[in-house]
């Protein structure tokens, strides 16, 4: 189930600033990019995950802070909607936040706050 997960195991080799990102415009999250805060005060935005494959074992927090005004939706890197794994993938209140792991083979939810 985690075949990938050797190559990620150690994230010693990945510098802590990028495994944090700051979004405010639609954009794919790199493999590395584990914690992510996205500003929807301007623009609805879209987060499209890295492929579940190359992301196994990989754990994922995408938060919407206060002030998130426009919906923030997440997407796998097929461009479909995560609903599968989540009842909604809609990030659209103020601190919404959602919390996903890749298996290899399809994600997980670990924890959210989206309705």
């Amino acid at each position: 189930m985690f075949a990938s997960l050797a190559r990620h195991k150690d994230n010693a080799h990945i510098p802590r600033a990028k495994r944090y990102a700051q979004k405010s415009a639609d954009a794919t999250l790199e493999v590395y990019e584990q914690v992510v805060v996205v500003d929807s005060s301007s623009a609805a935005v879209t987060i499209t995950m890295p492929s579940v494959e190359e992301a196994a074992g990989m754990a994922y927090d995408i938060k919407a802070p206060n002030g998130a005004t426009n919906t923030v939706t997440v997407n796998d890197a097929g461009g479909t909607n995560m609903t599968t794994v989540v009842s909604s993938n809609a990030l659209d209140a103020d601190d919404d936040f959602l919390t996903i792991m890749s298996t290899g083979q399809d994600w997980r939810l670990i924890d959210n706050s989206a309705a």
